[in-house]
């Protein structure tokens, strides 16, 4: 079972991401420093500095000014440094390019590798869907279901009461619908958010 979730893995972090980006445009980055495992700070090609978070997964807090260190945080904040500090990212936007606090949202590639699903697949973050912004929903979807059955990482650190998505009340003041961790995005939504993805990005 081990084995055949691996190659599952291999499959979604190589083939099915890259295939459907290769006429996506990216913004090339330089990976300065690691906030927590799901937000990274870059310098951009004209040497301004960005805060990054990545789309599609939430992970265990670590710096919250009002929440106390979650569990796994620390280890998935070191394998976020290990992946990426230091190196040169791809950025690959979605249809909404920023979050309410001013954060870049993005797909972050790395050695032709997108680091969001890379998390998602070794255990260290839950799914975390915001319309419009759902591209890689499935494969998402996939790669969590993968780790959560083969216990990676949190899986099998954490109690299922920790994981849990943030509540509806605070998806609301955040002025988004989130869709809960394990859920399916309707395809309608999809179809519509995919037909929006090979309009030319301008990073505003």
């Amino acid at each position: 079972m081990r084995r055949l979730g691996a190659l599952l893995v291999t499959c979604l972090l190589v083939v099915a991401p890259a295939t459907a980006a290769t006429q996506l445009e990216r913004i090339s980055a330089q990976v300065v420093g690691v906030t927590d495992a799901d937000t990274i700070r870059v310098r951009m090609p004209d040497g301004s500095a960005e805060q990054v978070r990545l789309v599609g997964i939430d992970s265990p807090e670590t710096r919250h000014p009002s929440k106390p260190v979650q569990c796994f945080g620390r280890e998935a904040s070191a394998r976020t440094s290990e992946l990426a500090m230091g190196k040169t990212a791809e950025l690959e936007l979605d249809v909404e390019h920023r979050d309410r606090y001013g954060r870049l949202l993005a797909y972050v590639w790395i050695d032709q590798q997108m680091l969001n699903l890379q998390l998602a697949a070794e255990g260290y973050a839950v799914q975390a869907t915001y319309p419009p912004n759902v591209r890689y929903v499935e494969e998402f979807r996939m790669a969590i279901a993968s780790a959560r059955d083969q216990g990676l990482g949190l899986w099998s650190a954490c109690q299922e009461a920790e994981l849990a998505p943030k509540s509806s009340r605070l998806s609301r003041r955040l002025g988004v619908n989130r869709v809960r961790a394990y859920s399916r995005v309707p395809s309608s939504a999809i179809r519509a958010t995919r037909r929006s993805a090979s309009r030319p990005h301008r990073l505003t």
